[in-house]
């Protein structure tokens, strides 16, 4: 038996075992010639998985690009008068990228107090049923308060959540939602938008 590690930037990455059963020639073990020779099989495949690693990780490169592009010409394509047909099909194309099955959008027009709501949902999918977020308001400030300092809301998992946000966790668990990711818009230090999975 002789097992020889596939080797990537230093660290072990695989292994090639190689066995040799009876033989009618008695072999006294792998020789010297044999175990550098089988050396260079293994440096061979190591580049050949780097190889594939690297194309594997091109791919989805690629992929993030045609996304955010199909969601930039989803915004792009439709004139002044269509911006609402324009904003549901960049969240249709922002919730497919996400492997989400709501996205929305939330904006500020300008008045006071005064906001607008974009929502996209999977087939089979209900809306939310209060469209500004909870029947009170006083349930999402958790939420508010960080998109507020510019930074992120991300739950992966919103049934973890601690007791000291147990108005927010259980309301948004009531509606369906298991995970959650935020993202603040700012404009000139002020948050003009969120959008949101």
């Amino acid at each position: 038996y002789l097992g020889l590690p596939i080797r990537q930037e230093g660290r072990a990455i695989g292994f090639l075992d190689f066995a040799r059963g009876p033989s009618p020639r008695e072999r006294g073990g792998w020789k010297g010639s044999e175990i550098s020779r089988l050396q260079l099989v293994a440096e061979v495949f190591g580049a050949a998985v780097r190889r594939l690693q690297l194309e594997q990780e091109l791919g989805r490169q690629l992929e993030v690009e045609r996304r955010v592009g199909d969601f930039a010409r989803a915004l792009l394509e439709h004139g002044a008068d269509e911006i609402d047909v324009g904003i549901q099909r960049g969240l249709e194309a922002a919730g497919a990228y996400a492997g989400a099955d709501r996205a929305f959008l939330v904006m500020t027009t300008g008045e006071a107090d005064h906001r607008t709501r974009y929502e996209w949902c999977a087939a089979d999918v209900p809306a939310r049923p209060y469209p500004m977020g909870f029947a009170d308001p006083a349930t999402q400030r958790w939420a508010v308060e960080i998109l507020m300092r510019g930074e992120l809301v991300r739950v992966p998992r919103i049934g973890n959540l601690g007791p000291e946000v147990a108005a927010w966790r259980d309301a948004m668990l009531a509606d369906g939602v298991r995970s959650y990711l935020c993202v603040p818009i700012r404009g000139e230090g002020l948050l003009d938008a969120v959008l949101g999975f």
